[in-house]
């Protein structure tokens, strides 16, 4: 069960990237990683949010599954804010 669901997310993380092409960053790896697992990061990147509208989404996205330490949520919603924000 493990080695399926790294398989999947290996999978997802491959056509993530070569589907778009995030701008570099602090925070780019662990965002492709974790938001990859569940969608397309095409969905992530054609969105503009303020702060507090990403805040939402992310906490949304961990209350969905998604698996990110406190540290790596930080990371990615400033990683979003700084690079999809409005």
């Amino acid at each position: 069960m493990v080695f399926a669901r790294f398989a999947l997310v290996t999978a997802a993380m491959s056509m993530a990237f070569s589907q778009v092409e995030l701008p570099e960053g602090e925070g780019k790896e662990v965002t492709v990683r974790v938001c990859s697992a569940c969608h397309d990061m095409t969905l992530t990147i054609g969105e503009r949010h303020t702060e507090q509208q990403w805040r939402a989404v992310v906490d949304d996205m961990m209350r969905r599954g998604a698996e990110a330490s406190d540290s790596e949520k930080k990371l990615i919603l400033a990683y979003l804010v700084k690079n999809f924000g409005k």
